[in-house]
Parts: structure tokens; sequence; C-alpha cells
């Protein structure tokens, strides 16, 4: 059996692509969950998940309450000739990203919180001409302490 939090990161994977398939994001993109991001090797857009962390807290006597954290990294290289244009195309596309993931839960798992700071690299966009943003979404599920 997987765990849990790749259960619920390929499940944002196909949360992201439904979304791509019905128009809901100003460019077009395929996500792919990955266990790490080379950033050197990224050319065009890519949208990644990874899920980075789990937080195990006792919410009933006989429940758990288990959040994952989901990171959706969110990069492209920029074009110096159309820097600002780029810029604010790719700032929508991490606000819609944030938004569309706000409004759904998936994998039996509630959708609990989300980050977006900062809004993205500024430094690694000056120096190297890469947008990369990255939102983390928190995800809550319930559980017998049994299955523990």
């Amino acid at each position: 059996m997987a765990a849990l939090i790749h259960i619920v990161a390929d499940a944002v994977v196909t949360l992201l692509n439904a979304g791509v398939a019905a128009n809901a994001f100003a460019l077009d993109f395929t996500a792919a969950r990955v266990r790490v991001i080379d950033l050197k090797a990224t050319t065009s857009l890519k949208v990644v998940v990874l899920g980075t962390a789990e937080q195990v807290s006792q919410a009933a006597r006989d429940e758990d309450a288990v959040d994952l954290r989901i990171e959706i990294g969110i990069v492209r290289r920029i074009d110096r000739g159309t820097f600002d244009a780029d810029v604010d195309l790719m700032v929508e596309l991490v606000e819609q990203v944030r938004d569309y993931v706000r409004d759904h839960n998936v994998a039996g798992a509630e959708q609990t919180d989300i980050d977006l700071a900062p809004l993205y690299d500024h430094g690694r966009l000056l120096e190297k001409g890469l947008f990369a943003a990255v939102v983390v979404a928190t995800y809550r599920v319930h559980r017998d302490r049994e299955e523990a």
C-alpha cells in the first residue's frame, strides 16, 4: 500500500491536470509528482508536486488527525525580452493554482491551509532568469488510532 502522503500528492497531480483540461489556468502544463526538483534542467514550464511533511496529532481518544504538507512547485525560465509580461503571467498562474487547490479536497483529505509566501523567488529570478514559486497546501485526514 502506498504511503498516505503519496496518495494525496498523486491526487493533487490528478486535480491539477483536470484543471488544465477544464481551462482553469492561464497556461497549459502537465503536473507530475517528483521527489526532487532539478532547477538547472528547467527550460519550459514545469509544475511539480511533492509530499514533504506529515504531522500527526490526537483528534479524539480513538482518532488521529494527520496533516500532510503538499508542495506545488511552479518554475519556468523567463525570457529577458518579455520579462515583465512573462512574470505577470506566471504570477497569475501561481494565484490560479493556489485558488484551484484551495477549493478542492482530494483522496478523502480536507484542504485546510494554503500558503504562498514568498509569492516567488525574486533572487533566483533576477540572477538566473528562473521564475520559481511554491504553493504549500495542507491536507488533513482523520484515521482511527488502530490504523496508525
